[in-house]
C-alpha cells in the first residue's frame, strides 16, 4: 500500500475514533442531567427558604399551643373552685375576676393560635408538595446517571475496538511519516493529524493558506506531506 493510501486509512480510523469520543462527550442524557441538577439546586434553595420561613412560625405556634393548654387548664381549675360549696362570697368574687382575666387571655391566645396555623398551613403544604417533587427528581437523576454509565461503557468498548483496528494501520506507514503524523496529532491535542485542502483552506483549522504556501504544497514531492503552517496537520493532496 502506498504511503498516501496508508495515511488516508489511518486518518479515517482516527476520524471514527474522534467521532465516537464526540458522541460520548455530547450525549443528550448529559445535557438533560445538567438541566436536572440545576432544577434540583433551585428546588433545594426554595426548600431551604421555606424551612427558614416556617421554623420560627412553628416554634411560635408550639409555644402558643402550650399557652392555650395551660390557660384552659387554669380555666377548668377556676370553674371547679367556683363550684365548690365551701367558697365564700369574697372568694367567689376573686375567682370570678381571675376567671374573666384568664378567659380574655385564652381568647387572645386562641386567636393567635389560629392566625399562626393559617400562616403555617400553606407553607407546610407547599413544602410537602416540593418535597414529593424533589423525590421524583432524585429518581430521575439516578435513572439518567444509570443510562449515561451504560451508554458510556458501550461507547468506550466501541472506542477500544476502533483503537485496536488502528494498530495495523500505523504499522503500514513508514516510520518517518508515522512520527510526523503522530507529532501533528499531539500538536493539535489528539484527534486527526492530517487534513485535506478545500478552496485553499486547511480543513483541519479552516485557515486560508497564503499563495506562497499553496505553491509550496503543490510542489511537495509524492510520498511527502507538508504541514499546515497554522495547525501543523499534514496536508493531504
Amino acid at each position: 500500500m502506498e504511503p498516501l493510501e496508508s495515511l488516508l486509512a489511518l486518518v479515517e480510523a482516527d476520524r471514527w475514533i474522534e467521532r465516537v469520543r464526540g458522541q460520548k462527550s455530547q450525549l443528550p442524557e448529559i445535557e438533560e442531567l445538567e438541566a436536572l441538577e440545576k432544577l434540583m439546586k433551585d428546588f433545594a434553595t426554595t426548600l431551604t427558604s421555606l424551612n427558614q420561613e416556617l421554623a420560627p412560625l412553628k416554634k411560635e405556634l408550639s409555644q402558643t399551643n402550650a399557652e392555650v393548654e395551660t390557660l384552659r387548664g387554669r380555666q377548668l381549675d377556676l370553674e371547679h373552685r367556683m363550684s365548690a360549696p365551701s367558697a365564700t362570697p369574697k372568694e367567689l368574687l376573686a375567682l370570678q375576676a381571675e376567671a374573666e382575666h384568664v378567659r380574655a387571655q385564652l381568647e387572645n391566645a386562641e386567636a393567635a393560635e389560629i392566625g399562626l396555623f393559617l400562616q403555617c398551613e400553606p407553607l407546610e403544604s407547599e413544602l410537602e408538595q416540593l418535597s414529593e417533587q424533589a423525590k421524583e427528581l432524585v429518581a430521575q437523576r439516578q435513572n439518567l446517571r444509570t443510562s449515561i454509565a451504560e451508554l458510556t461503557n458501550t461507547l468506550d468498548e466501541e472506542i477500544e475496538a476502533l483503537i485496536s483496528t488502528r494498530h495495523p494501520l500505523t504499522s503500514a506507514l513508514p516510520q518517518g511519516l508515522l512520527r510526523q503524523y503522530e507529532s501533528a496529532r499531539a500538536h493539535v491535542g489528539g484527534g486527526v493529524g492530517a487534513a485535506a485542502i478545500s478552496h485553499n483552506k486547511c480543513e483541519g483549522c479552516h485557515i486560508s493558506l497564503s499563495p506562497l504556501d499553496i505553491d509550496r504544497f503543490k510542489k511537495t514531492p509524492a510520498g511527502e506531506f507538508m504541514p499546515c503552517p497554522e495547525c501543523g496537520r499534514l496536508l493531504l493532496p
